[in-house]
């Protein structure tokens, strides 16, 4: 409520009105005296201000009549004689310039006209053995040559051999003088010769000088006898500088030659930043020049007048009058202030009263406000509606009537000592606190107690909160911790245990009793309790939720000692001011143990999953080894090189071969589709010709189609890059696959494969391969799609018995599509042909990226089958063959007869060491896998300790992953997988039998 008004409005006009009159009548008798008395100074300063102006202006005039007076001494020296030395002027001059040394400079000017010059110039160098130099030079029909100057430092102002004449306002003045025979003043003028503009202002008398005995009676005789002229530079601001003395602060000096106004003689210097008070003028008359002195007054000189006196005389006469004003006009308005101010407290306080008193029936609790004696003073109506007493029952009453009967006597010694030492206190928080209804029921109550003071009483305000409805709600909490599945347990901010319920007393076997109020570090081992203190504390200081046990273990103690693997979930619940943890503790027994089973059968799954390697692997070797001979023998039946074998034999041994080859696909179907399912497929990325590839691709499924009369159509698209990066290998096994597959199921018509580019859809930026595979076949029903990517399904029984096969192909085709990162789809009907599109991320070569490539390839100095030596350059090669396997042995001495090589049998390590060392051989074929001494240490041998150079070949039946890095890693060059085919073996021969013949043992060595 803002209480200026409240005050302007009581005060009165009379305080105003009479310090208003007061200080008017007062102030203005007070300024009228100090005007009469300022006029009359000023009067004063006025006249002493113009006497001193008079004064300064008679010094000049005096000072330069003076200096008139030196100069007509120094041109008496010319009286008798128009000639006079150097060293007399320069004596007389000294004398005189001790006298007046507001004089800058003395000179003698010679005059002549133009015919005497010359003469003049020779007869001063012959009198001073120096040159005179004619300043400014040039022809001119009359000069004026300073001759003399004094002195000596006075350069500065003059030089010698300056003619006087060359300068308008000089030879004006020199004129002057000449014609008048009289003592004249020049002009403003800079008094250096070639100096800036800024140089100092001065003037110069000159004073004519008259041939001896010369009439002068009229001008043209005074013309004639012009001898020269004795002049004074002067410099405005020295000639004026001794004028006022010890005055000199007091003035500011501007003098002007009013025949030349761009150029004044004195500048005055501005002092102060206000106009001066006092100013006069004075005309002055001297030597043929006009001139005007303007001399202004300083704030140094106007701090003399005595203005100050008079004007503290006037403030301090205006401020008596406003302190008598305010003394009068300030007796009056604090009286009325007074009368104003007691008004205003009591409005005040009704005011206060009114406030309280809405505050207090806005209150959402009961308020009571008792007396010292115990009395009810107020009440509001939530106390009415708490206790079902009107408000007029309640006043001046006990506040014990609120009280159980029981609770009453204690309350009255309660209440008086709150009286004696009243602070803000809350009660029922810790322990229970009840009221009583006006029917006689309890009602549990909290109490906030603050004192309030009141003049010399201590009066007590009760806040009363009913927490029935809390009550209710914390029995809600209790059963709904009682109904949870886990163990429950709350702690205060001391770590001990206010609640648990009935899980907790299962889990760890104490009954209620003995876990409420104890330390919660009870349930826990012994060796973590003490750690367990800080941490807590720990969390008191940073409550928030956190879950426990996940990480790492977390036990628990059971009443009978042994452990419990615990998972406990902590969140901070607020009670009042205090802090309570709520601990959500789960047993993770069961769990611990499922765990423990897992891995066991994990462990189980890894040891059956090393023993079905094992087998593979074994069976792989056992079923490749007699694969070797078969295939190798029947091949070499079928050639029938000698031709000794009737066709019918031929026939049956193609047969035979045929049969191995197939038994062979399926050993490989199986160990592919085992590397695919335990992920273990490695790709080799390597640059590969598209075309060329299917061009052998080509050549190698065309037989089987023109067998079956079926049209076999390739085509490219023209976009399709020249070169790509990918798995040559497996590319060309997934068109095999599918293209056989494709001829197997159609027995009329055609099978088409389709190549083109395309940009993948989730990736614009990444080219793909698109390979779509059609054929006219018996088709495939739709709800039969999924299945027949899966490993050894066909569409039925009867598929298998009529095409054969294992159902192998295509779930190993899927599986390596996505293992280089594409994908295949099917469009098939039953009976309408199938389609097949591949899409497989590729990257295409470009040709710097080509020529890399190549230059890679070349640092790698392997032999190409390309630079591979003919059949007839195996003739006569030595090669040792090692294997245990007759079979072997005799299959392959066979095969290398045929070629033309000289062959060397061993059955062991053993042996081939020996063989090694007794004859020379141009290759070795080692077996792997041997009794006494397998392949591996052999090699190993040969490499390390024997220094062996020439290429081993590892032979082995061993077709699973790594088998090939085991072998290169014990030493040998190449690697060689059974059964052996005719071509790969003679591919193999070509590339390293095309080393240096000396690279046998003897030549390592």
């Amino acid at each position: 409520m803002d209480e200026g008004p409240k005050l302007l409005s009581r005060f009165t006009w009379l305080p105003l009105l009479v310090a208003v009159l007061l200080f008017t009548g007062l102030g203005g008798l007070v300024s009228w005296q100090w005007y009469v008395l300022q006029a009359s100074d000023r009067l004063e300063s006025e006249q002493d201000f113009e006497l001193t102006v008079d004064d300064i202006a008679q010094r000049i005039a005096d000072r330069m009549r003076a200096h008139e007076v030196l100069l007509r001494g120094m041109a008496g020296l010319f009286a008798d004689s128009s000639e006079v030395s150097r060293q007399v002027w320069q004596q007389a001059a000294s004398q005189l310039q001790q006298s007046y040394p507001d004089i800058q400079a003395l000179g003698w000017a010679h005059y002549l006209p133009k015919q005497q010059l010359q003469a003049f110039l020779e007869g001063e160098r012959q009198s001073t053995g120096a040159a005179l130099q004619l300043f400014p030079p040039g022809i001119r029909d009359d000069y004026l040559i300073v001759t003399y100057l004094a002195p000596p430092d006075a350069l500065s102002l003059s030089v010698p051999g300056f003619d006087i004449l060359s300068e308008p306002l000089r030879r004006q003045a020199v004129e002057q003088a000449r014609d008048s025979g009289a003592a004249v003043l020049s002009g403003p003028l800079h008094l250096q010769q070639q100096s800036a503009p800024a140089a100092p202002s001065g003037v110069l008398l000159f004073i004519p000088v008259y041939r001896p005995h010369a009439p002068l009676g009229s001008l043209g005789e005074r013309r004639a006898a012009l001898l020269g002229v004795v002049y004074g530079a002067f410099r405005t601001e020295e000639l004026l500088a001794g004028l006022l003395g010890k005055r000199s602060a007091l003035f500011q000096l501007q003098l002007a030659d009013s025949g030349a106004s761009d150029a004044p003689l004195l500048s005055a210097q501005v002092v102060g930043q206000h106009p001066p008070l006092l100013q006069q003028i004075r005309e002055l008359e001297l030597y043929g020049r006009h001139w005007r002195l303007a001399v202004s007054s300083t704030p140094q000189y106007e701090q003399t007048l005595g203005n100050s006196s008079r004007s503290f005389g006037l403030w301090g006469g205006l401020l008596a009058a406003a302190l008598l004003a305010l003394l009068a006009g300030g007796y009056l308005y604090l009286r009325d202030r007074a009368q104003a101010s007691r008004q205003l407290l009591s409005e005040r306080l009704n005011e206060r009263e009114e406030r309280f008193r809405l505050v207090v029936e806005a209150s959402p609790n009961a308020v009571v406000l008792v007396d010292a004696q115990g009395l009810i003073v107020m009440v509001n109506r939530q106390t009415e509606q708490m206790f079902g007493y009107p408000r007029a029952q309640l006043l001046n009453q006990p506040v014990e009537m609120l009280l159980p009967q029981a609770l009453r006597p204690n309350h009255v010694g309660m209440r008086q000592g709150f009286q004696k030492a009243p602070e803000p206190r809350r009660m029922g928080g810790n322990r229970e606190l009840f009221g009583q209804h006006r029917e006689g029921q309890l009602i549990p109550l909290e109490v906030g107690l603050s004192p309030l003071r009141s003049g010399m009483d201590v009066l007590v305000q009760a806040v009363i909160i009913d927490i029935s409805a809390r009550k209710a709600a914390e029995e809600r909490f209790r059963l709904v911790v009682e109904a949870s599945p886990n163990a429950i347990v709350l702690v205060d901010s001391q770590g001990l245990i206010v609640m648990v319920n009935q899980q907790t007393e299962q889990m760890f076997g104490y009954p209620r009793e003995q876990l409420l109020n104890q330390p919660v570090e009870m349930l826990l081992p012994e060796s973590l309790r003490a750690a367990h203190v800080g941490m807590r504390q720990g969390f008191q200081k940073a409550p928030e939720p956190r879950r426990m046990g996940g990480s790492r273990e977390l036990f628990g103690r059971h009443r009978e000692g042994q452990l419990i693997p615990l998972e406990v979930g902590l969140s901070p619940l607020r009670s009042g001011d205090d802090v309570l943890v709520q601990a959500v503790i789960i047993d993770i027994s069961a769990r611990k143990e499922a765990e423990q089973r897992l891995r066991e059968q994990a462990e189980q799954l890894a040891l059956a999953n090393r023993y079905k390697t094992e087998f593979l692997a074994n069976m792989s070797h056992e079923l490749r080894t007699p694969l070797n001979s078969i295939l190798i023998l029947s091949d070499q039946l079928k050639q029938n090189s000698t031709g000794n074998l009737t066709g019918k034999q031929v026939q049956h041994a193609d047969i035979v071969h045929k049969a191995g080859s197939d038994l062979l696909q399926l050993i490989n179907d199986v160990l592919d589709l085992a590397k695919v399912e335990a992920g273990r497929v490695q790709l080799s990325l390597e640059p590969l010709n598209v075309r060329e590839m299917l061009q052998e691709l080509d050549a190698s499924m065309r037989p089987q189609a023109e067998l079956k009369g079926l049209r076999l159509l390739r085509r490219v698209a023209d976009d399709v890059p020249q070169m790509i990066l990918s798995d040559r290998v497996r590319l060309h096994q997934i068109l095999r696959n599918l293209l056989s597959n494709a001829l197997k199921f159609t027995d009329q018509g055609e099978v088409e494969l389709q190549v083109s580019i395309e940009s993948s859809g989730l990736e614009p930026t990444v080219t793909c391969l698109c390979l779509v595979v059609r054929d006219t076949g018996i088709g495939i029903a739709a709800e039969q799609h999924e299945r027949i990517f899966q490993a050894f399904q066909q569409l039925d029984g009867s598929t298998s018995r009529r095409y054969g096969g294992t159902g192998l192909g295509l779930a190993i085709t899927r599986q390596l599509i996505e293992a280089l990162g594409g994908d295949i789809q099917l469009q098939s009907q039953a009976g309408q042909g199938s389609e097949f599109t591949v899409r497989l991320p590729v990257e295409v070569l470009s040709e710097p990226a080509l020529a890399a490539l190549r230059v890679a390839a070349e640092q790698l100095a392997l032999p190409s089958v390309n630079d591979a030596p003919g059949p007839r350059q195996l003739q006569g090669q030595h090669v040792l063959l090692v294997d245990d396997d007759v079979r072997n042995i005799y299959a392959l001495m066979a095969l290398l007869d045929e070629l033309g090589l000289r062959v060397t049998a061993a059955r062991d390590g053993v042996e081939a060491l020996a063989c090694y060392q007794q004859a020379r051989f141009a290759l070795i074929l080692m077996d792997m896998a041997m009794p006494n001494m397998d392949g591996y240490t052999a090699t190993r041998l040969l490499k390390q300790e024997y220094g062996c150079v020439i290429p081993i070949i590892a032979l082995t039946a061993h077709a699973m992953k790594g088998d090939r890095e085991k072998c290169l890693a014990a030493g040998a060059d190449d690697y060689l997988a059974k059964p052996v085919a005719r071509q790969e073996l003679l591919n193999l021969l070509y590339r390293w039998l095309d080393r240096p013949r000396g690279g046998d043992h003897a030549a390592a060595k």
